[in-house]
């Protein structure tokens, strides 16, 4: 867990990818839920390992996809 935090800290532009990887934990999805590259938390909403807080974050985000696509992700119950 740190070893990510600490990339995503130190290689913002990184964040990409961390937020495309199989093998991140659920908890750096929620952080990336709030970056401030559309690309990261559109990685993050289509992301089937997404909690219900990444989406919780997705669902006020200020584009509109991001927004639909999280809301009817929670709706549906497509989280973990």
């Amino acid at each position: 867990m740190e070893v990510w935090q600490e990339v995503i800290q130190k290689y913002p532009d990184m964040s990409f990818w961390v937020a495309q990887n199989k093998s991140v934990p659920v908890e750096i999805l929620s952080i990336l839920a709030s970056d401030p590259e559309f690309f990261v938390r559109q990685r993050i909403a289509y992301n089937k390992k997404a909690t219900f807080k990444a989406l919780q974050i997705l669902s006020h985000d200020n584009n509109d996809e991001l927004r639909t696509h999280a809301l009817k992700r929670i709706s549906e119950d497509r989280y973990r």
